[in-house]
């Protein structure tokens, strides 16, 4: 049963005017073309579908945020877990917001943290009195989100899946070494679902990101050892392994020794007593 709360008049006069707040969980038959007379700024929660602006057209997962425009016509597909929730709205600001964020029907699909859903779904289980307040806010967090990773020079849009592929790639090629590094704090970071890039990821480059981490990473211990570096843990430090026992076995696995043998072969001088501290 869908969700729907509608709000009266609640800024009439004001830059942006919530219309309502829905969450549309209705099982999705054949899909039509949908035209409507307002703004929508819409977040998926469940299962996964597809929207399509004059031919062409985007996937959509839980995480993403989509917009639909006033007057311009759009088809929705989903299976049978799609839902979504939609804030509808209009206003003098509303144009203009698109414009600066580069919102568009040729842009119209970002990706974005999945925990955003939380945010969403709580601020719609408020009290109908307080629907406009919610409805708002929800609108100008989503956007602040979309204008920030532009800032910071990481495009969350879809229109390029490519090219934020290579900045993903970039970002792990300069900071394998940090410990703190993983799936999802690189999802966070890049407005992704984590389960959508870690396998766009593997289509892209024939790994997934973790084993990716894991391949810079034995290959920089590689490099330190063939550089008379002895030290386990310090190796281990060095390549972004906060624990030397983890370490140590992630390099057997993938080399065929431990770290202490490959320190010997390689450095056949080096005595027994190889430190570990």
């Amino acid at each position: 049963m869908n969700v729907c709360k509608f709000v009266k008049n609640s800024n009439p006069d004001g830059e942006i005017n919530i219309i309502n707040f829905v969450y549309e969980t209705e099982r999705f038959g054949n899909a039509v073309p949908f035209t409507l007379y307002c703004y929508r700024v819409c977040l998926v929660t469940e299962g996964s579908g597809m929207i399509f602006y004059s031919g062409k057209r985007e996937p959509l997962r839980p995480g993403d945020v989509f917009f639909t425009f006033p007057k311009i016509s759009f088809t929705l597909e989903g299976d049978e877990d799609f839902k979504y929730i939609y804030i509808s709205y209009n206003g003098d600001r509303a144009a203009s917001i698109n414009k600066k964020l580069d919102i568009s029907p040729e842009r119209s699909v970002f990706h974005c943290r999945e925990d955003i859903i939380l945010v969403w779904k709580n601020a719609l289980s408020a009290d109908e009195s307080m629907t406009a307040f919610a409805g708002e806010g929800i609108f100008f967090y989503t956007i602040s989100l979309l204008g920030s990773s532009q800032e910071s020079g990481i495009v969350p849009g879809s229109d390029n899946p490519v090219k934020k592929l290579r900045q993903v790639k970039k970002y792990l090629d300069d900071n394998f070494c940090d410990c703190e590094l993983s799936l999802d704090s690189i999802s966070e970071m890049f407005f992704y679902n984590k389960k959508y890039l870690s396998s766009a990821f593997k289509r892209q480059y024939g790994t997934g990101i973790k084993e990716y981490i894991t391949t810079l990473r034995i290959n920089r211990a590689l490099y330190l050892i063939e550089h008379n570096y002895t030290t386990v843990k310090m190796i281990a430090s060095m390549c972004g392994f906060k624990d030397q026992l983890y370490f140590s076995k992630v390099f057997s696995k993938n080399i065929g020794m431990t770290p202490k043998e490959y320190i010997r072969s390689n450095s056949p001088i080096i005595s027994d007593e190889i430190s570990n501290v």
